[in-house]
């Protein structure tokens, strides 16, 4: 049984590697996975496990995902531990 293909495994896969995280692009790669990807929960987690810096990954650019990193790092420093909620 075949599955259907994400946003970013379709078109331009250049717009999903942007650095800018202000360009068109980016922005643009980010609707597209925020409304239309039935993996972003997915890629969301694994993209922050390794830590990626560059593209679009789970519907956030690399700055989006340094900040939801500090957060958790800091929850954790906190004493509230991993499973906390930090949004």
């Amino acid at each position: 049984m075949s599955r259907e293909k994400t946003p970013c495994e379709q078109g331009d896969a250049e717009m999903w590697h942007v650095d800018a995280v202000d360009h068109p692009d980016t922005q643009e790669a980010k609707r597209l996975c925020k409304t239309q990807c039935p993996q972003r929960a997915f890629d969301q987690c694994f993209i922050l496990g390794e830590g990626e810096r560059h593209g679009v990954w789970g519907g956030t650019d690399a700055r989006e995902r340094g900040r939801v990193k500090y957060r958790r790092e800091l929850a954790v420093l906190k004493g509230m531990g991993p499973a906390a909620e930090v949004a």
